[in-house]
């Protein structure tokens, strides 16, 4: 990978970000979608 006056270490940065929002949302709609299953289940 060429190198160009950290730059690689700014996109590690913004990569690492980006990917603890997609975990958080991830997580959360994973996490909705499941309690919602449950309480489907649990209303029938």
């Amino acid at each position: 990978m060429p190198d160009a006056g950290g730059f690689p270490y700014y996109s590690l940065v913004s990569h690492r970000i980006l990917l603890r929002f997609l975990l958080f949302y991830g997580s959360s709609f994973v996490g909705f979608c499941f309690s919602e299953k449950t309480h489907g289940a649990y209303e029938v």
